[in-house]
């Protein structure tokens, strides 16, 4: 997102979160970044909602895009995260394509491995 942008002078991303015990939590959150040519440019955009299902899972909606202020590159994102073990995790995300643009369907599937805190 910011860090591919060419002669970027700054970049800052703004989240607002509203949580609930029974509901999940929602938030919002978009980027925006400073061009030297005093020109702000608009990041990703992001909607999301993510609810723990069980003490090992949880799942992730989101619809996001808008990066560089393009309409037309929306996504609907479905994930979700599983513990199998002490710091470690099976994860997966489908992305669809909400508009002309965007990747038509993409699919994920990984391992993580969450070191311990100290």
């Amino acid at each position: 997102m910011c860090a591919s942008r060419q002669q970027l002078h700054s970049c800052s991303r703004f989240r607002l979160r509203r949580s609930r015990k029974s509901g999940g939590s929602v938030w919002t959150s978009s980027a925006c970044a400073h061009r030297g040519d005093h020109h702000w440019d608009l990041g990703e955009t992001s909607l999301e909602y993510m609810r723990q299902v069980s003490s090992a899972g949880r799942l992730l909606f989101a619809i996001e895009g808008g990066e560089g202020g393009a309409l037309d590159e929306w996504t609907f994102v479905s994930a979700g995260r599983w513990r199998i073990g002490d710091g470690l995790f099976v994860k997966f995300a489908n992305v669809f394509g909400l508009q002309s643009k965007a990747t038509d369907w993409e699919t994920q599937l990984g391992l993580m491995v969450a070191l311990p805190r100290r």
